[in-house]
């Protein structure tokens, strides 16, 4: 069996998606991103993680 990076999904209150991709490090740069609120979604093979972000 091997190891897959979860994929990941960064969503504002409107749904938008605005990145997405599979995470390869511990850390995503979130600099350029206006304040407010957004959500991110961390998804593997077997489990789903949704935490609420917010930017000021």
């Amino acid at each position: 069996m091997f190891f897959v990076a979860p994929a990941y999904a960064i969503v504002n209150i409107q749904g938008q998606v605005f990145k997405n991709g599979t995470l390869n490090s511990e850390q995503l740069d979130l600099s350029s991103y206006p304040q407010g609120i957004y959500f991110l979604e961390l998804k593997s093979n077997t489990k789903r993680v949704l935490k609420k972000l917010v930017l000021e």
